[in-house]
């Protein structure tokens, strides 16, 4: 049922995607404190009270752009995530009907 190709396809997309998903992943993280910062940076723009200088903050175009940049660096990540886990999950298919096929013999 199972073809070694395609075996062999899941296993090479996983040995040459690892640089590409561990920088997916880095991109992510970077991004999630970069919203952070950037909402820091906009408070600090502002006077008034803390909640004032937040609100100001979460209203601002540069959160939003923050906001946007996130959101494509968690699809990337998300997408290479699943389909890693699908390249695993038909590799571990293949191991076991293997391993039943040389149990019915």
């Amino acid at each position: 049922m199972f073809k070694e190709q395609k075996v062999e396809e899941a296993v090479t997309f996983l040995h040459e995607g690892a640089q590409k998903a561990a920088e997916a992943r880095g991109n992510r993280i970077k991004c999630e404190h970069m919203l952070k910062h950037i909402k820091a940076l906009e408070m600090n723009k502002r006077e008034g009270s803390v909640s004032a200088q937040e609100r100001d903050a979460y209203a601002s175009d540069k959160y939003k752009d923050a906001i946007v940049e996130l959101e494509k660096a968690v699809i990337a990540d998300e997408v290479l995530r699943a389909k890693r886990e699908a390249a695993l999950a038909y590799i571990d298919a293949w191991r076991t009907e293997q391993a039943n096929t040389r149990f019915t013999v």
